[in-house]
């Protein structure tokens, strides 16, 4: 798509909620409210919505594994710190940044802006065949 899409998560994100999220090409965590996590193996599901593919490319095999097999919660903190989400940011910023970054982006030339995401997509995303 060559479009930017930005999640700016406040509350719970995990299964299918934070399949979608990871699909964006960026994401804005709330310090105090976000939570993350894939629970599927909890009830003997495999993530099947895009998590196997995403979250390796983002954060590592190692961590991706330990998210996926544990099916635990993870705080918007170590999501940030485990390269989940671009940054976390106090509640009350979160909307303020997120709103100057899509401005500030808007106002750029989009075919140069689709240009250089299709170069990054090149190396970062998986390819239809794998999701």
């Amino acid at each position: 798509m060559p479009v930017v899409s930005i999640a700016k998560i406040r509350g719970r994100t995990r299964g299918i909620g934070n399949e979608f999220a990871l699909a964006c090409d960026m994401r804005f965590a709330s310090r105090q409210s976000a939570v993350f996590g894939n629970p599927e193996i909890g009830v003997g599901l495999v993530p099947g919505g895009g998590a196997l593919e995403w979250l390796p490319r983002l954060i590592g095999r190692s961590r991706a594994l330990e998210i996926v097999l544990s099916g635990d919660d993870f705080d918007a903190d170590i999501a940030e710190r485990y390269g989940w989400v671009n940054r976390t940011l106090d509640d009350d910023e979160l909307d303020s940044f997120v709103d100057a970054l899509v401005r500030r982006l808007a106002s750029f030339d989009r075919e140069t802006l689709a240009a250089a995401k299709a170069q990054i997509n090149r190396f970062a995303t998986p390819d239809a065949s794998e999701l």
